[in-house]
């Protein structure tokens, strides 16, 4: 807050006086005392603009202005302070909204096994319960009871009927893809994996969303437990993945619970840059 002029402090001193010397009364005291008051708050205004308003209410509403002086100082501290310490963001993509898809696995998954997947070559890869062959080829990977990595492998005709299209399957090796493929035969990372139109941002893109960076994840299934840094991969496409529209790899149901928590699907955009200094040592 601005502290008041010596003019003021004076022009006060005088008009007590005055009103003093010539017998005046209190209101009188008072009416001088106001105008002064209220002359030394608009030049106050005009010097100091938005920080005056706040110094009125203080004079106004006292509880109500310590909140509002203290949201105005914490506001201006971080604006300042990110646009201080802040890393360049890189290249701006666009604005986007996200969804988020996991890693099934079947013995999570009660029931027969009557269902069977096969490979393009219409040879059987795994029989499983109906429910879990219905979850899987939307997720797109799992881990079977035999401890093997199964993954969507695209189209055939003697496939999995998924919503619609035939999925085939294969099965990976569990050292490799721990989490399963993306769509180049790359391993899938949780909490960095993205699923992305590729026409929007080519496979293999690292890309920075602010918004992310600083997010404490929690520690669930065995992964997370660290601050993001707001670093991801373009590791994977998915049908119904089009446009400015990115579909999150969560890792585990768990943990895709709790980030809708913190985070949920299709109800902010937020900005996605690439060639950003903020990701340099993240591996693409």
């Amino acid at each position: 807050m601005q502290a008041p002029t010596p003019t003021l402090t004076l022009s006060l001193v005088f008009a007590l006086s005055a009103c003093a010397s010539t017998g005046g009364s209190a209101d009188e005291v008072g009416s001088a005392s106001d105008t002064i008051a209220e002359s030394g708050s608009e030049s106050s205004t005009a010097e100091s603009g938005s920080t005056s308003a706040a110094d009125t209410d203080a004079t106004t509403n006292p509880t109500s202005t310590t909140n509002t002086s203290t949201t105005d100082s914490s506001s201006d501290t971080a604006t300042d302070s990110s646009s201080d310490t802040m890393v360049d963001p890189g290249e701006l993509i666009g604005q986007f909204v996200l969804t988020y898809y996991w890693f099934l696995f079947e013995g999570d998954y009660p029931g027969p096994d009557t269902t069977v997947l096969v490979d393009a070559n219409c040879d059987p890869v795994a029989t499983v319960p109906e429910q879990y062959a219905a979850e899987v080829c939307i997720e797109g990977s799992g881990k079977l009871t035999t401890g093997e990595i199964i993954n969507v492998d695209g189209t055939c005709a003697c496939g999995y009927a998924c919503n619609g299209p035939k999925l085939c399957f294969t099965l990976l090796d569990p050292v490799e893809f721990p989490w399963g493929s993306g769509s180049s035969d790359n391993p899938l990372e949780p909490l960095r994996s993205w699923a992305v139109d590729t026409s929007v941002i080519p496979h293999g893109t690292v890309v920075y969303a602010p918004d992310w960076d600083g997010m404490d994840i929690p520690a669930i299934d065995g992964i997370g437990g660290f601050t993001h840094d707001g670093c991801f991969r373009a590791d994977d496409v998915g049908g119904g993945i089009q446009g400015m529209h990115i579909d999150f790899f969560a890792g585990t149901t768990s943990m895709w619970n709790s980030l809708e928590a913190m985070f949920p699907s299709l109800e902010q955009e937020f900005a996605v840059y690439q060639n950003s200094p903020a990701c340099a040592g993240f591996g693409g």
